[in-house]
């Protein structure tokens, strides 16, 4: 005679959207961290991936043995639709850099403003995006009035190296083009006039 699972076991069994929760502090962390940019970013990431990932996997334990397939398959089915609207809102440019620079964009303006620039010296300018790495940017934001940090990587004028070289030299917010794989990847991303961002895929190395 087969055994049947015990009813009170399963008790609860149904789909649910709860679970969508459990990824709350990551979505929190990647589009609001700049507003507490003082904090340990580093500590807290490893912090809040880890404990999500407890999480999760204590509720999928959890609901397996207790044969509680809907939970399970409501769990995984949080992770896909939160997966799916990050691509989503990616795909229609809607971004948490976007955002931040939507909200804050006029002090950055701002500042650019009071750079004295010519049709011969365009105005270039470089300010930390992000310094999770304990202090170490490797996103930057750049306003270039020439554009040509969007140029292929080599073809930029002798002016414009000499604008990133004096820039870095003023405030510390250095900048590079050239990738050095398998360590470092550089990527520029479009703002909105002639704001970029910068992004330097680990350089060379952690702290």
């Amino acid at each position: 005679m087969t055994a049947t699972p015990n009813k009170g076991w399963r008790k609860g069994d149904k789909f649910t959207p709860i679970y969508g929760l459990v990824f709350l502090p990551l979505i929190a962390r990647f589009w609001a961290w700049w507003l507490v940019p003082d904090w340990n970013w580093f500590l807290i990431d490893l912090a809040l991936f880890a404990l999500s990932a407890l999480i999760f996997v204590g509720i999928a334990l959890v609901n397996l043995i207790r044969l509680r397939w809907k939970r399970v398959l409501s769990l995984s089915l949080a992770a896909g639709a939160i997966a799916a609207i990050g691509f989503a809102l990616n795909a229609v440019g809607m971004t948490p850099d976007r955002l931040r620079f939507a909200l804050t964009g006029n002090e950055y303006i701002r500042a650019v403003e009071q750079i004295a620039g010519t049709a011969r010296t365009p105005r270039f300018k470089t300010f930390p995006w992000d310094d999770t790495f304990t202090g170490k940017t490797y996103r930057t934001l750049v306003y270039d009035e020439s554009d040509e940090i969007t140029h292929p990587v080599g073809t930029q004028s002798e002016a414009w190296r000499k604008r990133a070289t004096e820039g870095c030299g003023k405030n510390g917010n250095c900048i590079h083009l050239e990738s050095k794989p398998p360590d470092e990847y550089v990527s520029v991303e479009t703002l909105r006039d002639h704001f970029f961002i910068l992004d330097d895929e680990y350089p060379n190395a952690f702290p």
